[in-house]
């Protein structure tokens, strides 16, 4: 009788060690599963995955409960073979039971399930999915009253919730990603360029007002037809006196109708011809923002706005794509109009001049991201904004302001510094 006794509490040792490995392969299966691997499941209506999906949406309320199971059998298994131990050894035995329990829980309770549940953590989720779901409904009302205690002490701790995913996360998948072959580099710079399309500002890409091109309203249809032609714009804005006063954004296609309609039209000026309302933005306003308002007013263009009221720049629709997609040539678009060779190993540089062009001019590697011109370059390398004839040496270079318009460095004269 005594001997079947103790049998049964062995069977009943190795099923609760049995349950402390399910409850730590499942641990590790449901943290290590993607929520974009979930929701792939549930879409193919794979078995097993609605209630993956429900744990995976109450994670935290899933992690109490797979703690709780695991230290009830662990508890019961220390306990069930101390008082086995105690019962046929004496008491000197309850420490090597002890030893030997942590070892076999060790091995089999912790360090090979979670192994194999890192390897087929898909198929594990599914599978275990359903009974932890139930065991969950079970035990419910102990978990609301640990998780109700662990977010009081959280709250007195100051501690607050975080993401679950966070843009650098996303961003280094998309590298794993290219590193594996699943993306390629376009695809992955696309994917950065969307996660940081947040974090940019309309003043970081307008087009500054001393580079911004305007016509006033008394210029006559002749007069903005070369204009136009000469600036090889689509819409240009018009402004009243001053360029702090954009009235309307001329297009050429209403140009050309003014053109069309009126036989006479040396007398008519731009003011007469209908122009659209400006879209007026702070310098400050994040550029997804400005997305959405192009999308809903069906705009292209807009005029940007200083704290002062003054106009400060403009920007279009193409300025927030290429921050996505990168650089869009356009026709008019030249290389030569921005960098100019003057002499020798010396260059005239527009401010605008992006540093992936002055990479290929002067070979020189620049480990920031966040620099993207000349002019932000420089002013970073100074530390300060510079005025017109202060330069910087950079890696053999001199990068010398020759020109500056309000808060704007316009020309740069770059030199190779003889050694």
């Amino acid at each position: 009788m005594i001997d079947v006794l103790m049998d049964y509490q062995i069977l009943i040792i190795i099923g609760l060690l049995f349950l402390s490995g399910f409850f730590s392969a499942s641990e590790t299966a449901l943290m290590t599963i993607t929520p974009a691997k979930v929701r792939t499941l549930v879409d193919s209506k794979k078995p097993g995955s609605k209630y993956l999906a429900l744990l995976k949406k109450h994670h935290h309320k899933t992690l109490i409960s797979i703690l709780i199971g695991n230290n009830l059998v662990n508890i019961t298994a220390a306990s069930l073979t101390t008082l086995l131990m105690t019962d046929y050894y004496g008491s000197a035995a309850v420490g090597v039971a002890t030893g030997l329990l942590t070892i076999v829980v060790l091995i089999f309770g912790e360090v090979i399930p979670k192994s194999l549940a890192t390897t087929y953590a898909n198929k594990l989720s599914l599978l275990v999915a359903p009974i932890l779901f139930w065991f969950a409904i079970i035990i419910t009302p102990l978990i609301w009253i640990l998780d109700g205690l662990v977010k009081f002490l959280l709250l007195l701790l100051g501690t607050k919730k975080q993401k679950q995913v966070t843009d650098e996360e996303l961003i280094a998948m998309a590298a794993i990603g290219e590193e594996e072959g699943t993306i390629d580099e376009h695809e992955r710079e696309l994917i950065e360029n969307v996660l940081e399309f947040n974090d940019i500002r309309v003043e970081e890409i307008m087009t500054p007002r001393v580079h911004m091109d305007a016509m006033p309203e008394d210029h006559s249809v002749a007069e903005a037809a070369q204009f136009i032609i000469h600036k090889t714009h689509s819409r240009i804005p018009v402004y009243r006196e001053t360029v702090d006063n954009i009235v309307g954004i001329l297009t050429v296609k209403e140009l050309i109708k003014c053109m069309h309609n009126d036989d006479d039209t040396e007398e008519l000026t731009v003011r007469q011809i209908k122009t659209a309302t400006p879209l007026k933005v702070l310098h400050s306003m994040p550029i997804h923002d400005l997305f959405h308002q192009f999308k809903t007013k069906r705009t292209h263009m807009a005029i940007v706005i200083d704290e002062h009221g003054g106009t400060a720049g403009l920007i279009t629709m193409e300025d927030l794509l290429e921050e996505l997609v990168g650089d869009i040539e356009d026709e008019e678009d030249s290389t030569e109009d921005r960098i100019k060779t003057i002499g020798d190993g010396v260059f005239e540089l527009s401010g605008r001049v992006e540093l992936d062009e002055l990479h290929e001019l002067t070979g020189l590697e620049f480990n920031h991201p966040e620099y993207k011109t000349v002019s932000f370059l420089i002013t970073e390398q100074m530390g300060r904004l510079p005025r017109k004839g202060q330069s910087v040496e950079i890696e053999g270079w001199s990068f010398k302001v020759t020109q500056m318009w309000r808060h704007t460095i316009f020309k740069v004269e770059l030199k190779k510094i003889k050694e």
